[in-house]
């Protein structure tokens, strides 16, 4: 667990690492920490889920009924845990394969998908093309202060357009 303290800021991001990338933990914390303060949450907490493709492919069978593996899911919590903002689910070799294709490293990949799960904690939604286009906006807003590169069209791709190679 890392806990993100700064000045009257108080996050709390809890991981469950199933593939070991330990190295990733305190830059997914900061995305979530500048996204959460850029839209003035000062304290709460988030369990991070990075798993595999087999992994999010069942959570995404289960809760969605979508039987393939994707980048990130999120479960918001319910409204009657006020201090719980709720769960994302990253899976690692998916982003990593993500990020081959957008030409960027799996840091930012994740960084991305941190806010971008984050946004959808926070209410922000991409089913339609005006949602989609305000939740990029958004990810770009908030990915400047992280330095990661603008993402125009930002969107998850196709298990088809990806090899997605368990390791």
């Amino acid at each position: 667990m890392i806990d993100a303290k700064l000045s009257n800021e108080y996050i709390k991001v809890e991981f469950s690492d199933q593939v070991g990338v330990e190295d990733l933990h305190p830059l997914i914390v900061n995305a979530i920490r500048v996204t959460l303060v850029a839209h003035h949450i000062s304290e709460g907490a988030i369990t991070i889920l990075l798993t595999d493709n087999n992994g999010i492919q069942d959570l995404n069978s289960r809760f969605r009924n979508k039987p393939s593996p994707t980048d990130v899911l999120t479960f918001p919590a319910p409204d009657t845990m006020e201090s719980y903002i709720g769960d994302i689910a990253i899976s690692i070799p998916f982003a990593q394969e993500q990020a081959l294709n957008r030409k960027l490293k799996l840091a930012e990949e994740v960084q991305i998908l941190a806010i971008h799960g984050t946004l959808h904690l926070l209410g922000f939604q991409d089913e339609t093309d005006e949602e989609r286009e305000g939740m990029i906006q958004e990810m770009n807003r908030i990915g400047l202060n992280l330095d990661l590169p603008n993402m125009e069209d930002w969107y998850t791709l196709s298990a088809n357009d990806l090899t997605l190679n368990e390791e």
